[in-house]
């Protein structure tokens, strides 16, 4: 399963000389299921770029989609998107929004979304690595 994941953030995430992969697995993915298992992100620190790429975005896109990234420090990152058309069980189609603190030199990522129109939290946490 895990060639899996890597093989689908290598076909889907652009390639970029200088940018950097991060595979993110959820170890705590809190209640409802509106946190990913894996979340790949992409970085380049040089054009400030980012991109992400998980099932939620996969559902609405079929690809990764940019994402707004804001640098924190020299190893930290928050990436931030919002994702229309949503499938939810019981109203059909909603608003999806995610944050996602990604610390490099931990390895570690907190997310935390949250499903429009709903009364919800939305975290999760877990780790990441580099992975190109």
């Amino acid at each position: 399963m895990k060639r899996f994941w890597i093989g689908m953030a290598f076909a889907v995430l652009p390639l970029q000389v200088l940018a950097q992969t991060y595979e993110c697995t959820a170890v705590k993915q809190g209640s409802g299921g509106w946190v990913a298992d894996k979340v790949f992100v992409q970085i380049d620190k040089a054009t400030g770029k980012a991109s992400a790429y998980d099932t939620f975005i996969k559902q609405s896109h079929n690809g990764p989609i940019p994402v707004t990234m804001e640098q924190n420090s020299e190893t930290v990152f928050t990436l931030s998107w919002k994702l229309r058309n949503v499938e939810t069980q019981n109203e059909g189609r909603s608003v999806l929004s995610h944050s996602l603190l990604l610390d490099t030199a931990a390895q570690s990522f907190a997310i935390k979304g949250r499903l429009h129109g709903y009364d919800n939290v939305i975290r999760g946490s877990g780790t990441c690595q580099q992975i190109r």
